[in-house]
C-alpha cells in the first residue's frame, strides 16, 4: 500500500500527524512517492509511537526549487539530518532566520506556534531523515525531566528561536544511514524493531547536540562559511581539471586553508585535495571506459606528467589498471 503525499495535502503539523497516524493504524509504513515536473523520488512517513514521527526521503531528484511551509501548531521537538544534497530552513518567529544545511549537517529545534519553510534547490540527489516528538509524548515516554533537559539543551546550544544547527558526528551519520536501511527492511508489523531503530537514532542526534562546542571542530559553523564550502564544492565539480592546489581554491573563496579544509572534511568526509583528486580519477575512468582517450592522454588530461604515478593512483582508486579499464566497455565503477 502506498500513500501518495503532495505539497498541498498538509499545511500544519496537526494535518501531518493525521497522515502519519493513519499509516501506523493501517500497519503501513507510509511510503511516499512523488513524480512530477518538480520532484521524482520516494520516502517514508510513519509513527513508531503515538506522538513520535519518523520520516525519511531520497534519494530524490529535484528538477526545480521546491518550497514547503509547515506551521507547528503544537509544541514539538524536531531533529533533521541531511544525508545528501543541500537545503535551507526559514524560521518565522520573532523575525526571520535562515539556516542552510549541507550533507552530514543537522538541525534541531523546540518549536511551538512557529512557521517553518523548507527550500530545496534543484539538485540531482537529495535525502534526509527526520524525527518529530510532541512535547506531551516525550514527557509520557521519557519523563518530564528528560523533556525539560532536551529543551534546555536546544535553548542553551541554539539561538533565541530555540533552533540549533551543526555538523553531525561520523557515528551519528552512520547510525542514521543504518536506520534508513533497517527501516526499509521492516514492515509496520515489526513495531518493536521500528521503535528501537527510531528511538536510538533520535537519541544519537540529541547526544550530537550536546557535543557542540566541545571542540573547535564541533562548533556550529557560521552560515556564511557553510555557503562558501557549498560554492567551493560546486566550483571544484566544474573546474577540477584546472585546479592545481587546494590552497589556491581557498584563497579564491576568501577562507584560510586550515579553516576551509577542516570544514570541508567535516561536511564531506574528505579533504579538499582528496575531493579534487577523486573528481579527476572519476573523469579519467569515464574517459578510459568510453574509449575517448588512451592511458597517456588521460594521464596528461588530469595533470599527471609521470605516467607511472597516474597508473599507481588509478589502480589504488579502482583496484584495476587504466589499461584494464579501457576493456570494460559500458561497465561503470563508482
Amino acid at each position: 500500500m502506498t500513500t501518495r503525499v503532495t505539497a498541498k495535502e498538509f499545511r500544519t503539523f496537526s494535518e501531518l500527524q493525521a497522515i502519519a497516524d493513519s499509516n501506523a493504524l493501517n500497519e503501513n509504513l507510509g511510503n511516499i512517492s512523488e513524480k512530477n515536473d518538480t520532484l521524482n523520488g520516494s520516502g517514508v512517513l510513519f509513527a513508531p509511537l503515538p506522538g513520535f514521527y519518523l520520516g525519511y526521503c531520497g534519494p530524490l531528484r529535484v528538477e526545480s526549487t521546491l518550497q514547503k511551509s509547515l506551521y507547528y501548531d503544537e509544541a514539538v521537538f524536531v531533529a533533521t539530518l541531511l544525508l545528501g544534497g543541500t537545503t535551507q530552513y526559514i524560521i518565522e518567529e520573532g523575525g526571520r532566520q535562515s539556516i542552510s544545511l549541507q550533507k552530514n549537517m543537522f538541525l534541531a529545534g523546540y518549536w511551538d506556534n512557529v512557521d517553518v519553510q523548507t527550500v530545496i534547490a534543484r539538485q540531482t540527489s537529495y535525502s534526509h531523515i527526520g524525527f518529530i516528538f510532541t512535547r506531551s509524548a516525550l514527557e509520557t515516554y521519557l519523563g518530564r525531566a528528560a523533556s525539560l533537559q532536551i529543551r534546555d539543551l536546544i535553548m542553551r546550544k541554539g539561538d533565541s528561536r530555540n533552533t540549533v544547527a551543526g555538523v553531525a558526528l561520523a557515528d551519528t551519520v552512520f547510525r542514521a544511514q543504518r536506520a534508513v536501511v533497517d527501516t526499509r527492511n521492516c514492515s509496520a508489523s515489526d513495531l518493536l524493531a521500528l521503535r528501537g531503530i527510531a528511538l536510538s537514532c533520535f537519541a544519537m542526534l540529541v547526544n550530537n547536540i550536546s557535543t557542540l562546542g566541545a571542540s573547535p571542530a564541533a562548533y556550529p559553523p557560521h552560515q556564511m562559511d557553510v555557503q562558501r564550502i557549498a560554492d567551493m564544492k560546486s566550483y571544484i565539480d566544474e573546474k577540477f581539471l584546472t585546479i592545481d592546489t587546494a590552497r589556491s581554491i581557498c584563497s579564491k573563496f576568501g577562507m584560510s586553508f586550515s579553516k576551509a579544509n577542516s570544514l570541508f572534511k567535516t561536511i564531506h568526509m574528505v579533504t579538499i585535495a582528496q575531493y579534487v583528486h577523486d573528481c579527476k580519477m572519476a573523469y579519467a575512468h569515464s574517459k578510459l571506459v568510453s574509449g575517448q582517450c588512451n592511458v597517456t592522454e588521460c594521464a596528461m588530461d588530469v595533470g599527471y606528467s609521470n605516467i607511472s604515478h597516474f597508473i599507481s593512483s588509478f589502480k589504488k582508486r579502482y583496484n584495476i589498471t587504466p589499461k584494464a579499464a579501457t576493456r570494460l566497455g559500458g561497465i561503470s565503477i563508482q
